[in-house]
């Protein structure tokens, strides 16, 4: 098994565990210092991924994306986290010049002395030292191409190959499945998230679907994309665009809620799945999704939940962590985790960025689009919990309603529509 080494700590990890975990059993939730005041900051969730978000440094190969890097051999990481002598002097001048101190105040008198605070507190040294990687180029057509490998974005596939539509599905993360990957709960006819989710791209695979996951996915226009692999670099052409980015638990707006050791509800499933959450959690309930969270991470070893409502909690307590929550009764909880189940809200970036209108009702983000998930936009369609409509098992349901949809099959559309329906009626 591959060894991580940091600093004196090591430990040896099953091969192609994701860097991030493997870090965070050793204990270090703490990868790299902010920009503002140095302070220590740490991975709060997985369901993002950016082809620019390389902050851990790794001996021999660079900066890069501890989410998306896998140990394959023994691995020596440098973690530089200790507030700077930049960040010093803004922390100490920053209660007379505001918190944008050193985004405002230094950059209109001294841009070069702000330019050495900035970079230094920003912890860019070792990027020096970065020897480029060529990556190779190579190309993908295709009629549709499905952005998000989870449960909308599989059911369109599904839809699609059953009418002999040629289509591409890629996902950011390694594995498919957006936030029901690993999740080991009932889904549909008692088979849990997770199967379901396995079977079904073994059987787009023997199909002939074409897959991609672990990949960064780019810009999109006028039927060109970008697809940014580990050592690939994919030009990607498509007649028409599924985007079924999915959902996401937004932070709550607490004291302490930038320590390292906050998490989403989300990410809390993936350290979960490889035993790398262990201690005491508390879990901030505001979304349905929390108690199936809570179901499943119950039944891990090592790990003590609580899950309260966020009226409860006042602020969260901890230095250079996660130690402990303050509820609104005055009572301190010490944990060392805080798992946050916001009220979700969907991935609408790069719809967005296609030209895709959102509009905010009843305090969701919802597309503006058709039943059928066609949008205003010419080409491009939304499918499942990226609509802002649908969540889980109707996700589903309308990505299979989507892809019949887009391959012209009124009929078969039309009846996951109404199953749809009578979903959202009950």
């Amino acid at each position: 098994m591959p060894k991580l080494i940091v600093g004196k700590k090591r430990a040896e990890f099953p091969y192609l565990t994701p860097l991030d975990v493997a870090l965070y059993s050793l204990g270090e939730r703490a990868l790299y210092s902010s920009v503002k005041f140095g302070r220590a900051r740490g991975i709060m969730d997985d369901s993002m991924r950016y082809g620019h978000n390389k902050r851990v440094y790794v001996e021999g190969r660079g900066l890069v994306d501890p989410t998306c890097f896998l140990l394959e051999k023994d691995t020596s990481v440098k973690l530089e986290k200790g507030a700077t002598i930049g960040s010093r002097i803004a922390k100490r001048f920053s209660e007379h010049f505001g918190a944008g101190f050193q985004n405002s105040f230094l950059l209109r008198i001294a841009w070069k002395l702000a330019q050495n605070l900035v970079a230094s507190s920003a912890n860019l040294p070792l990027a020096s030292t970065f020897s480029s990687k060529n990556f190779r180029v190579s190309s993908i057509s295709t009629k549709v191409l499905i952005v998000g490998g989870g449960l909308a974005g599989l059911g369109a596939a599904l839809s699609l190959n059953e009418c002999g539509v040629d289509c591409v599905v890629v996902d950011a993360h390694n594995d498919f499945g957006g936030r029901t990957r690993y999740a080991t709960y009932p889904f549909l006819n008692g088979v849990t998230y997770s199967d379901f989710i396995k079977e079904t791209v073994k059987n787009l695979t023997i199909r002939g679907v074409r897959t991609l996951s672990g990949v960064f996915c780019g810009v999109y226009e006028e039927g060109a994309g970008v697809i940014l692999g580990h050592d690939v670099v994919y030009k990607c052409s498509f007649e028409k665009i599924i985007f079924a980015t999915g959902s996401r638990s937004v932070v709550p707006l607490l004291t302490g809620n930038d320590l390292p050791g906050v998490i989403s509800c989300d990410y809390a499933l993936t350290l979960a799945h490889h035993d790398a959450l262990k201690g005491k959690a508390l879990l901030y309930s505001e979304d349905p999704w929390a108690d199936v969270v809570e179901q499943i991470l119950a039944r891990k070893e090592g790990l003590e939940i609580t899950k309260v409502h966020p009226t409860e909690v006042k602020a969260i307590l901890g230095k250079n962590e996660v130690q402990g929550v303050l509820l609104n009764n005055g009572k301190r909880l010490r944990v060392n985790h805080f798992i946050y189940c916001t009220k979700r809200q969907p991935s609408f970036e790069l719809p967005s960025q296609a030209g895709v209108e959102y509009s905010y009702q009843r305090g969701i983000l919802m597309a503006n689009i058709f039943d059928d998930g066609s949008t205003r936009v010419k080409n491009v369609w939304i499918a499942g919990s990226a609509t802002g409509l649908f969540e889980l098992e109707s996700s589903f349901y309308h990505g299979r309603a989507v892809g019949y949809a887009l391959a012209e099959n009124k009929e078969e559309a039309k009846k996951f529509l109404e199953k749809l329906k009578k979903e959202i009626l009950l």
